[in-house]
């Protein structure tokens, strides 16, 4: 009914060093991807901050008392903006039993962002799939819907004719599929939301 508002968490204040980028302990920007409920805790993604200033991962219960940084992504170097494991998260989580799962449009082997699961207490941080920007897309800025062993998503860019595509991959990594390619004709281009799905149907 509009009562009861209540501020669960203010992020921490930070820094920024000698190469302009702003770091703190938590993490910063959390305004882009939509909060996860698992029992009493929120799992959410800020852009900016943490350790390295590449966003992080965080849970808060919802009486707000504590909060936690799950991960800092790494700081994506050169060349082409690479590093280990993706960098500024755009999108929420989803959770399945103790894991999370979500996307990150920037950094990765490659430097076109990737597709990650980690343990819900910060551990375990593992890739299931670093886009290259070719066939496989690049660029994951909506979020993942799980069903069964499959996530299915978007990626801005690349596929077949370069505008962007939509992809599944199971939660072990090993299959990785690109389900299609837009062409920037009457199908559009550059998705940048996440999908539903309906029986054996994905709307985006």
């Amino acid at each position: 009914n509009g009562t009861g508002y209540k501020v669960l968490h203010t992020f921490a204040l930070g820094n920024y060093d000698s190469a302009g980028t702003f770091t703190n302990s938590e993490g910063s920007g959390p305004e882009y991807g939509s909060l996860i409920l698992s029992g009493n805790i929120l799992y959410g993604t800020a852009s900016l901050g943490g350790t390295n200033g590449s966003g992080t991962l965080f849970a808060v219960n919802t009486n707000g008392i504590v909060f936690t940084s799950l991960y800092s992504f790494t700081s994506d170097g050169s060349p082409y903006f690479t590093n280990s494991d993706g960098a500024n998260p755009q999108a929420g989580l989803i959770v399945s039993s103790n894991i999370l799962y979500g996307t990150v449009p920037e950094g990765g082997t490659y430097g076109a962002g990737t597709v990650f699961a980690v343990s819900t207490n910060g551990t375990n941080f593992t890739i299931l799939h670093a886009f290259t920007g070719g066939n496989d897309g690049g660029g994951p800025y909506g979020g993942l819907i799980l069903s069964g062993t499959n996530l299915y998503g978007t990626a801005l860019y690349g596929g077949s004719s370069g505008f962007g595509t939509v992809f599944a991959v199971n939660t072990s990594g090993t299959v990785f599929t690109n389900l299609y390619s837009f062409t920037n004709g009457s199908d559009g281009d550059a998705p940048t939301a996440g999908l539903v799905l309906s029986g054996n149907t994905l709307y985006g």
